[in-house]
């Protein structure tokens, strides 16, 4: 169902945006940019920034995060982090890409709602 002008919305942020940008098929908010996600596909993922130098920031809405994959666009698995079994689960992690090749990756997010697949550029 389409959404009108004039709607409210509220969003409980762990930072302050440097800017908001709304597109009516999917939203996110992130620090420094928009990243779409499909909030009915599965667990609501958020990651920042993108694109990314060093530091990927990674938070779920949803629960705890289990493990994160990365695969590069040839769909090879470049990074793989199982918080799970090392009983680190939780609802946020900073991942240290700086050693990727400039690109564009798959980050997928295993949570306990089910995966998200998301796309994040590297500088």
């Amino acid at each position: 169902e389409p959404l009108s002008k004039n709607n409210t919305f509220t969003a409980d942020l762990k930072f302050v945006p440097k800017s908001v940008e709304f597109d009516p098929e999917t939203w996110i908010l992130c620090k420094s940019t928009v990243l779409k996600v499909k909030p009915e596909s599965g667990p609501m993922i958020q990651l920042f920034p993108v694109p990314v130098d060093g530091n990927l920031s990674v938070y779920c809405y949803q629960g705890n995060i289990n493990a994160i994959s990365i695969y590069d666009m040839a769909g090879r698995l470049v990074m793989f982090r199982d918080y799970n079994a090392e009983h680190l689960a939780k609802d946020s992690f900073t991942i240290d890409v700086s050693e990727l090749v400039a690109g564009i990756y798959c980050v997928k997010s295993l949570t306990e709602q089910g995966q998200a697949i998301q796309r994040i550029v590297k500088n």
